[in-house]
């Protein structure tokens, strides 16, 4: 299992961190014959009949003989679909998502001859609200790692969206408990206009949008006094742009103009979503979780909310999403959709080429291992400022960390030689730099993007690693 943070900047650092072991065209016809609709129907269904067939034949070829006995023995394989909306953000609604869930989950039982048994909706969401590894707003990045050991289920079914001109790609995988992957289908084009996807039925100008979503915050938000902010992502990456900057700060302003307009007293105060030092050193060795640092982030007071943001570029719009949430995870989510004409001259809105795939998830497995910051998830360092790297291991681990800067050099930060022993324990909070460490991580320039990556493992990789790597920060590449 093994976890990613990048480094990225214009005039500042941001750091992004991943976690893991670890939509149709509207045909409008005066008069369709029956059969048309038919056709129509079964064009529709087709790549999902196609995806079932895949999985089950890559089902099929990955069962053992021991597989088969255990199956016999203690009943079939119980099998669940993911739901969309518990991952990482995704541009078209929970409805629509879901929707192709049932749809191939319709596929799956039409293709199974009583060799699997299939997990409902009800029952995995029953499942889900009992799991750990859950951030604030819900969402689990290593889903595997989220239900292994649970009787319930013996395959997850996860898919994958990824915009594409005229809709989406639509994929999914088989994973098994252990994190192997037991099947996989092809990317299947998902017509859909995703320009009418959004909260509302018209796009806006970039400033008109963000005055009516800070209007609507703070008219929908009660008692909002204050606002940490995590700043605004692009969602294919995490990465920042130098848009969700500029969007980022001018949106804070609108915060504060429109609370000033309908609130008494001080108005909106907006800061820096940050865990101060003192905070950090008496959280370290006890059982802290990612929603946990959240709840750091957003405050322990009435009235204090965490605020981040994540856009999608779909052609001529952009589509904008806030999520506000309290210490106790309550809050809302406003989605509002821009033209891209109304945005200013030379921002960028995807990353350059060189990091624009360097995030993602990077698989799953059975071990949790969540990495967060002190300034939480996809935090946004400036130069100068002290990184504490914060994890968490759903068990005892030997972790491993390399840490790729912006000039090139690759470190390996953990094991180190100020800290040699790689094993963790479970179930606490670990720190990077560890107790004691006579070193500490100070942004410093150049800026851009920056990886960090961390491994979990079972058994210490150590013997089975190149003699270069047996040390640590030093340069490697």
């Amino acid at each position: 299992k093994d976890t990613t943070l990048m480094r990225h900047g214009w005039g500042s650092v941001s750091k992004l961190i991943y976690s893991r072991f670890l939509m149709g065209f509207l045909f409008v016809m005066l008069a369709a014959a029956p059969q048309e609709v038919h056709a129509a129907k079964h064009s529709k269904s087709k790549p999902f009949e196609i995806m079932a067939n895949d999985l089950m034949e890559g089902l099929a070829k990955s069962a053992s003989f021991k597989d088969r006995v255990v199956a016999k023995w203690k009943g079939n394989y119980r099998i669940a679909v993911w739901p969309f909306d518990r991952g990482i953000p995704i541009p078209v609604p929970k409805q629509l998502s879901q929707s192709w869930n049932e749809q191939l989950l319709d596929a799956l039982i039409k293709h199974n001859k009583n060799k699997y048994r299939f997990v409902s909706r009800t029952d995995l969401g029953t499942l889900i609200s009992e799991v750990e590894g859950m951030d604030l707003s819900g969402q689990i990045k290593n889903p595997v790692a989220a239900v292994a050991g649970n009787a319930k289920v013996d395959v997850l079914i996860i898919g994958k969206i990824l915009n594409e001109d005229g809709g989406v790609k639509l994929s999914y995988r088989a994973v098994d408990m252990g994190g192997g992957i037991l099947a996989t289908t092809g990317k299947h084009l998902i017509p859909i206009n995703l320009a009418n996807i959004g909260a509302s039925s018209e796009s806006m100008t970039l400033d008109m949008a963000i005055d009516k979503a800070a209007q609507d915050i703070v008219a929908m938000v009660p008692g909002l006094r204050r606002i940490r902010t995590q700043g605004l992502r692009f969602a294919d990456t995490g990465i920042q742009t130098s848009f969700g900057r500029y969007v980022s700060e001018r949106f804070t302003d609108a915060l504060q103009n429109a609370g000033s307009e309908s609130l008494s007293g001080d108005g909106i105060q907006v800061l820096e979503a940050k865990i101060n030092a003192e905070d950090i050193r008496r959280t370290r060795g006890l059982i802290i979780k990612s929603k946990d640092v959240d709840a750091m982030l957003a405050g322990n007071d009435d009235g204090e909310y965490l605020l981040k943001g994540t856009y999608w570029n779909l052609g001529r719009y952009i589509q904008i999403r806030f999520v506000v949430r309290n210490n106790k995870g309550g809050g809302r989510t406003f989605n509002t959709r821009v033209h891209k004409a109304s945005i200013p001259p030379g921002l960028d809105l995807v990353p350059p080429n060189k990091i624009a795939g360097g995030g993602g998830n990077h698989g799953y497995g059975p071990i949790g291992l969540e990495l967060t910051s002190n300034k939480g998830f996809n935090p946004v360092f400036k130069v100068g400022e002290e990184m504490v790297l914060l994890l968490n291991a759903s068990s005892d681990v030997f972790l491993t960390c390399f840490y790729h800067q912006a000039d090139g050099v690759t470190i390996k930060a953990f094991p180190n030689k100020f800290a040699p022993d790689s094993r963790i324990k479970g179930k606490v909070q670990f720190q990077i730099p560890t107790e004691g460490s006579p070193f500490q991580f100070f942004m410093s320039l150049p800026t851009g993007a920056e990886k960090l990556r961390c491994f979990g493992s079972d058994k210490d990789p150590a013997p089975y690693l190149p003699y270069h790597l047996h040390g640590g920060l030093w340069q490697l590449t």
